[in-house]
C-alpha cells in the first residue's frame, strides 16, 4: 500500500471516529392519545411513527433520533401539559401531534414558544 493510500485510510478512520464521537441525540416529541376515548387512533398513529423510526433511526449527519412519546389521554389540557414537558424538560427539537384539532390547537402556542 502506497503512502497516499495509507494517508487516505488514516484520514477516513479519523473522520469516522470524529463523526461517531460528535454525533448527538436529537429528540422528537410525540403527543398522542394513547388512552381515553380515541386512544385506539393514537396507538395506530404511533405504530406508524415507530415504523418510521425503525427505518430511519439516524439523521444523514449521524445524529441519533430519539422519540419521546407522551400520552395526552385524549384531552386538550393533558395535551398542553405534555407539550410543556416536552419543551421545558425534554428539550425536543421538534414535535408531532396531537392527532385531533382540539388537542393540536392546545399545543401550538406552547410548541411555537419553545
Amino acid at each position: 500500500m502506497g503512502i497516499k493510500a495509507k494517508l487516505l485510510l488514516g484520514a477516513l478512520s479519523i473522520a469516522a471516529l470524529n463523526s461517531s464521537v460528535l454525533a448527538k441525540e436529537v429528540k422528537i416529541g410525540v403527543v398522542m392519545p394513547m388512552s381515553g376515548p380515541i386512544g385506539g387512533f393514537g396507538q395506530s398513529a404511533n405504530k406508524g411513527i415507530e415504523l418510521a423510526h425503525e427505518l430511519t433511526p439516524k439523521l444523514k449527519n449521524g445524529d441519533t433520533i430519539k422519540v419521546v412519546l407522551l400520552d395526552n389521554k385524549s384531552d386538550k389540557i393533558e395535551s398542553a401539559n405534555a407539550m410543556q414537558k416536552l419543551v421545558s424538560s425534554d428539550k425536543v427539537a421538534a414535535a408531532v401531534g396531537a392527532l385531533t384539532s382540539t388537542n393540536t390547537m392546545a399545543i401550538t402556542k406552547i410548541a411555537g414558544a419553545g
